[in-house]
């Protein structure tokens, strides 16, 4: 019988555990606001950044080694950061490369607070998407949520 109430309280811990939000079992970010996964929701398009740390890898980039971060989504081609550079407390500059390597786009970020992200590009905007089987221009200025 004992042996039954331990199985019932692993498996009731378990599956309380399992359904806590995801950013309650992670420490705050509150000291690193570029790093994590943000989106903006109507363009669709993911930014993962960790500017902190050179750990994360870029699926089907493996090959690569580990960057610092990566934009994708509904864009043409990933995005790679290339090099960055810490303007002030808050505003980070990165210079970004399509996959190719053939193609770079400045971008400015500011955090407006913990989970937001202000994106704005720099000179032209290079980075494309699909609409309706036509090439158009990605936001040149979105504001990017925390995901994770």
């Amino acid at each position: 019988m004992k042996r039954y109430a331990c199985f019932f309280f692993v498996l009731m811990t378990a599956l309380f555990w399992g359904s806590l939000p995801a950013n309650a079992l992670q420490p705050s970010d509150e000291g690193r606001p570029f790093e994590g996964e943000f989106c903006n929701v109507e363009s669709g398009v993911l930014l993962s950044i960790n500017l902190y740390d050179t750990v994360m890898v870029v699926p089907r980039y493996e090959f690569l080694g580990p960057v610092n971060g990566y934009l994708h989504g509904n864009i043409h081609e990933n995005w790679f950061v290339t090099s960055f550079s810490f303007k002030k407390n808050n505003v980070v500059e990165l210079q970004l490369s399509d996959e190719l390597g053939s193609t770079s786009q400045t971008i400015v970020l500011t955090a407006i607070d913990s989970l937001t992200l202000k994106y704005e590009c720099q000179g032209g905007n290079a980075i494309r998407k699909v609409v309706q089987r036509k090439w158009t221009k990605a936001p040149a200025s979105m504001m990017l949520k925390r995901r994770r």
